[in-house]
């Protein structure tokens, strides 16, 4: 019943409201009044800055489009070679195999070949103790030679290591010789000593009888192949050839100390052929004085030469003096 009666007034409400809304005391003919939305004034159009251009809008990125790739297929690829392994070297019956992958060895620089010559130096004076400046040094059986300086001093070099024989000559004494032992990268000292010639107390009449003439050192080595026999540590009285026969002969006459002579006859005993090195004594033989010849004799052969000695000396006296026969050609 609450309802229905709460309907009834609304309902008249309703049919006594003026149509359209409008209030019920609008007269007829005028214009209705504006509504509240209708009085509001219209919002102004927005303002341009004239600096500023109008937006324009952007046009769209054209669209690419990738081109068409046409997919080659890959040729086809040959197959791989297969390694062909190096053929195995098989080591020599007693020897171990080498070690794979062995580093190379080292090579060790050889070391400098040692020195096979020395030095012999010295000092040549004669029998008071002076130097003998020119004086004339060798060294036997070579061709190592030097001339002494002003104070005698002398210098050979190149020696060949082993013992050698150091010879000393000057003109009015007589020729001296030392031996010595050189030694490979050293210097070794060989004094020598020479001494006035001794006189004989009797003249050579042999050699004043003829038939032999008078020639140098130098002319007697080329008559007999290039060596010249001589007695070391005697002084050379007189050198002669021949003149008589077809034979070539040289004699040598040596003094010893005390003025004792004696005479050395020399001629070729085979080809006039020398050896390398220096000549050696061969061959040695004394013969004794006798009833029949009053003078100690002896042979000899130095190299290719046939040498006769005579003396007024002891045979052993001549005997030591022969056994130091050695070449006087220089």
């Amino acid at each position: 019943g609450t309802t229905a009666s709460n309907a009834l007034p609304a309902a008249a409400a309703a049919a006594e409201a003026p149509p359209n809304g409008r209030a019920g005391n609008q007269r007829p003919g005028s214009s209705p009044a504006p509504t509240q939305q209708e009085l509001r004034p219209p919002a102004p159009a927005p303002q341009r800055t004239p600096a500023q251009p109008p937006a324009v809008a952007a046009a769209p990125a054209p669209r690419v489009v990738p081109p068409a790739v046409a997919l080659v297929p890959a040729p086809a690829q040959p197959p791989a070679s297969r390694a062909v392994p190096p053929p195995s070297v098989q080591p020599a019956p007693g020897r171990p195999a080498p070690a794979p992958n062995a580093a190379p060895a080292a090579v060790t620089p050889a070391p400098p070949a040692a020195p096979t010559t020395g030095t012999v130096r010295g000092v040549v004076r004669d029998a008071n103790g002076r130097g003998l400046a020119g004086a004339q040094v060798a060294v036997r059986g070579t061709s190592l030679s030097a001339v002494a300086d002003g104070s005698g001093a002398y210098e050979i070099a190149n020696v060949p290591d082993g013992p050698v024989t150091v010879q000393a000559a000057a003109s009015g004494y007589v020729t001296a010789s030392a031996d010595t032992r050189a030694r490979a990268g050293a210097t070794v000292a060989a004094d020598l000593a020479l001494r006035t010639p001794p006189t004989s107390g009797e003249p050579d009449r042999e050699l004043a009888a003829g038939g032999w003439a008078t020639v140098d050192r130098a002319e007697a080595a080329t008559l007999l192949g290039g060596t010249l026999g001589a007695i070391d540590g005697l002084s050379i009285e007189s050198i002669s050839k021949s003149t008589a026969g077809t034979r070539q002969r040289v004699r040598v006459v040596q003094l010893t100390e005390t003025g004792d002579r004696i005479v050395l006859s020399e001629t070729l005993a085979g080809a006039a052929v020398r050896a390398p090195g220096p000549v050696r004594l061969t061959a040695l033989r004394i013969v004794p004085p006798s009833e029949a010849y009053p003078l100690s004799t002896g042979t000899a052969s130095l190299g290719n030469l046939l040498i006769t000695a005579r003396s007024s000396l002891a045979p052993e006296a001549l005997q030591a003096l022969l056994q130091r026969l050695t070449d006087a050609s220089h």
